[in-house]
C-alpha cells in the first residue's frame, strides 16, 4: 500500500524558528521564533491561523494544553 506524501512550507516568521509543537489532535502546528512571535498553522493547507506577538523574548519552547485550546511559550 503506497501513501501520498505532501510537503508544505510554512512561511511567516521574519527570523529563525526555534520551537515547534503539534496540537493534540494533529490538526495544527505551533511555531515559535527568534522574531518573538508564536504562529499557529493548519497542517492540511499550510494556512496561518493566527499570530501572537506578545512574548518579550525569542520563543524557544512551546506546548499545547491537553484539550488543544491553549498554548504556552517559554524563552
Amino acid at each position: 500500500m503506497s501513501r501520498e506524501i505532501t510537503t508544505l512550507m510554512y512561511r511567516g516568521h521574519s527570523r529563525a524558528v526555534l520551537a515547534l509543537s503539534w496540537s493534540p489532535d494533529s490538526r495544527f502546528i505551533a511555531s515559535g521564533g527568534d522574531d518573538k512571535t508564536v504562529q499557529v498553522w493548519d497542517v492540511v493547507d499550510g494556512r496561518r491561523i493566527c499570530t501572537y506577538d506578545g512574548p518579550s523574548s525569542s520563543v524557544q519552547a512551546l506546548a499545547w494544553s491537553l484539550q488543544g485550546t491553549q498554548i504556552v511559550s517559554g524563552y
